[in-house]
């Protein structure tokens, strides 16, 4: 999701501020009714995208097309979902904004949330705004709910939060390799005679970028030295210029701070 970002911010720099608050907010759309609308105006501020969006693919960086759950999770690294979930704490009680929850039977409810209603069912854990089942946690609607009734918000959750669970998958050991003169192998492996897979050397020196993944492009590095693009001035290699240029080609006038410039 961020990755595409970067590329939508290299692509569209004229509009980087508004593209990115849309762009956000369409990614973390749970329903395919509130994507719609927030895709419409993402393409309405920078038209040329769209095409550019589709050929990605909308399940890899949309929550509300993804084929899996993903647990409010838009990210590989940690420490992103870590800062994003202390943002969420910070702006607790989340169920100040509900205004109403009206009780349709013992185990389905009304909830009015500004000018929209929201339907949460106590049976089988939803809500029409998506989030309770996608999340698999309770949602500001939920928590209205709860707040209402007897329910425990606890018990409304995953059980793939649970600490037992997170401690069940760092419970394995990994156990390090002993010395090869300490091996017990038998004997039709240890007469079996292994050789290194069929390979073909490409010609040239070594990779030394990733390749980058679909949908993301590298930003082009541009040196501050000798101003061309590719590296930077640690690694450059080009001569210093007598005469050195802005990036317009215009001289640039260098005054010694020991001289006295005369006229």
């Amino acid at each position: 999701m961020y990755h595409l970002l970067n590329n939508l911010k290299t692509k569209f720099k004229s509009k980087t501020k508004e593209l990115e608050y849309h762009y956000i907010q369409t990614a973390k759309s749970y329903s395919l009714q509130d994507f719609h609308v927030l895709f419409y105006t993402l393409c309405s501020a920078v038209p040329r995208e769209k095409d550019y969006l589709k050929l990605v693919g909308l399940d890899r960086w949309t929550r509300s097309h993804a084929p899996s759950r993903r647990y409010n999770i838009m990210t590989t690294n940690i420490s992103e979902s870590l800062n994003a979930m202390l943002v969420k704490v910070r702006e607790l009680p989340i169920t100040a904004f509900v205004n109403e929850v009206i009780c349709v039977d013992q185990y389905t409810f009304d909830v009015i949330d500004g000018d929209r209603n929201y339907c949460v069912d106590m049976v089988i854990w939803t809500c029409t705004c998506q989030k309770f089942q996608l999340d698999q946690l309770p949602c500001d609607h939920v928590l209205a709910v709860v707040r209402k009734t007897s329910y425990d918000a606890y018990d409304l959750c995953s059980l793939y939060y649970a600490r037992e669970f997170l401690y069940e998958s760092y419970r394995g050991v990994v156990h390090p390799i002993p010395h090869i003169s300490s091996w017990s192998l038998p004997s039709h492996i240890f007469s079996f005679d292994l050789k290194p897979p069929d390979v073909c050397t490409i010609a040239g020196r070594h990779r030394k970028r990733r390749i980058p993944s679909v949908g993301e492009e590298l930003s082009t590095t541009k040196c501050s030295r000798c101003k061309e693009s590719g590296h930077n001035r640690v690694n450059c290699q080009n001569p210093i210029a007598l005469h050195p240029t802005n990036e317009t080609g215009t001289l640039v006038a260098t005054i010694h701070p020991n001289k006295q410039v005369t006229s």
